[in-house]
């Protein structure tokens, strides 16, 4: 989940830019639509996080870091980080469901 008071907060089209300058295969820009099918449908059973703030998306550095690592677990059969993953997440959930007194 973002957390927009600790996240850098980013707009997909910079989101795709900043991939693009990261992938270095074969000189190829990243499309923006990509970032929005991570977001929509995911990668590999897995979805890039965002937030909608007056009716536009945002994700951030820090969700791009989480989902390329949880990518990258699902595709070397790297379980155990992902499960750790999973349940710090769902750790944070319950937290916040308790501040919230649910």
């Amino acid at each position: 989940m973002i957390d927009v008071t600790n996240e850098t907060l980013i707009k997909p089209t910079e989101a795709s830019k900043i991939v693009s300058k990261q992938k270095g295969a074969k000189g190829k820009k990243l499309n923006v639509s990509t970032v929005y099918r991570w977001m929509q449908t995911g990668l590999r059973g897995h979805r890039l996080e965002f937030i909608c703030i007056g009716g536009t998306r945002f994700t951030s550095h820090e969700a791009l870091n989480r989902f390329f690592h949880r990518v990258t677990d699902a595709t070397t059969g790297n379980a155990s980080t992902t499960q750790r993953s999973n349940a710090k997440s769902a750790k944070q959930a319950a937290d916040e469901l308790d501040k919230i007194g649910l």
